[in-house]
């Protein structure tokens, strides 16, 4: 392998023949020339590497020698640039295209929102402006983490969300807070009931009196922890309950399931449409506005140009067809659609359990239940 060195100054490939071949290599390394991947053809012809400086040296031993010395290959930076010169036409071409993916590279061409009910797109868009982040802008130094941050802190909706920059793309992943239940004022009587139907597994009361023990089965409502405290000295004490109340629970899911699906088949008819988008003004290139196709999925692409956007609408036209389905198959699309469900809403799932009843020739009904341990109390003023 020619080291780097050795590229820049070039590296000759020769071949050395003749009577007297030994004596110049001898000659040769007496003084010092660098030689490499030497290799016998015949008792009076070897194939060698030199440097240009080792050539010239080489060339005067074998005249003296009565050798002759003949190059085959030469490689190094001096090829690469004559290489160049002779295609100067795309040498530059690739530049150009190098220097232009680089700056392109610089901007920031698209921002990926997800679509959700609790949080608009321009409320996003808005906050991630005011960091610098919007289409078309350069990419620079942002800490995301910030930005990231002030998405949580500027939209009450919006218990975590995540900036990251892919590429030339900016991708946003938020996720919505759950409204919490209201907290009764520490001090204020209150109560601890029970959130949801369930069975006792433990129970500690910290203030209060327990009203309920392991093994009971309570509904939604119920009152497990009472802040009303019978006394024999001062009568009945109002105070603040607090404890903690663990249930077994139950959530159930049904879905009607349909013993067939429904598959896109594309029948390969397009309508393409495209416009510019400048600053408060959108110029369209179409004519029909109107789309002939009862089913069809489209496609947006989009190109940044400077301060306008190049944007190509593509309607594909596709026909539904009917795929029967079998009991076992329908099952489990329904089963597993409602699992889901379940584990989005309950944590500490201890078993999930599904059964089904067909309710007629094309139908099937799924129930999943799940069985999980959780905590069920919640505070409620006295009044």
């Amino acid at each position: 392998m020619i080291s780097i060195y050795r590229f820049i100054k070039g590296v000759y490939c020769v071949k050395l023949s003749g009577e007297h071949t030994q004596r110049v290599l001898n000659r040769a390394l007496m003084k010092k020339i660098y030689i490499s991947n030497l290799k016998k053809i015949s008792d009076n012809n070897f194939e060698l590497n030199v440097s240009k400086a080792g050539l010239d040296i080489i060339k005067n031993i074998a005249e003296e020698s009565g050798a002759s010395v003949d190059i085959i290959s030469y490689s190094g930076l001096n090829k690469v640039f004559q290489n160049i010169k002779k295609r100067w036409m795309f040498f530059y071409s690739a530049v150009i295209a190098i220097v232009c993916i680089l700056v392109s590279s610089s901007f920031i061409w698209a921002i990926d929102i997800p679509e959700v009910d609790y949080i608009t797109k321009d409320e996003i868009l808005n906050t991630l402006s005011e960091y610098g982040i919007k289409e078309g802008s350069i990419r620079k130094t942002i800490d995301y983490k910030r930005v990231s941050n002030a998405l949580v802190t500027n939209h009450e909706s919006l218990i975590w969300a995540n900036v990251e920059l892919q590429g030339t793309r900016i991708k946003v992943s938020i996720v919505p807070r759950t409204p919490t239940p209201e907290m009764v004022p520490f001090g204020a009587p209150a109560d601890i009931i029970a959130s949801k139907d369930g069975v006792i597994v433990e129970i500690t009361a910290e203030n209060g009196e327990k009203k309920v023990k392991a093994g009971d089965t309570v509904i939604k409502g119920q009152v497990l922890i009472s802040g009303l405290v019978p006394s024999t000295v001062v009568g009945t004490r109002y105070v603040h309950s607090q404890g903690n109340v663990t249930a077994k629970t139950w959530t159930e899911k049904i879905k009607e399931q349909k013993l067939y699906k429904y598959e896109k088949e594309f029948t390969g008819n397009e309508i393409k449409k495209s416009e510019i988008e400048i600053p408060f003004v959108k110029i369209p290139l179409y004519f029909k506005k109107n789309i002939d196709f009862y089913n069809y999925e489209s496609i947006i692409k989009e190109k940044n140009i400077l301060f306008a956007t190049y944007k190509e609408y593509i309607y594909s036209e596709y026909n539904l067809k009917k795929i029967p389905l079998s009991l076992e198959e329908a099952v489990k699309i329904a089963e597993e659609e409602l699992q889901m469900q379940i584990t989005e809403e309950v944590s500490d799932i201890k078993s999930m359990n599904t059964t089904f009843k067909i309710i007629d020739d094309e139908t099937v009904s799924v129930r999943v239940l799940a069985e999980s341990e959780e905590e069920i109390g919640e505070q409620r003023a006295i009044e």
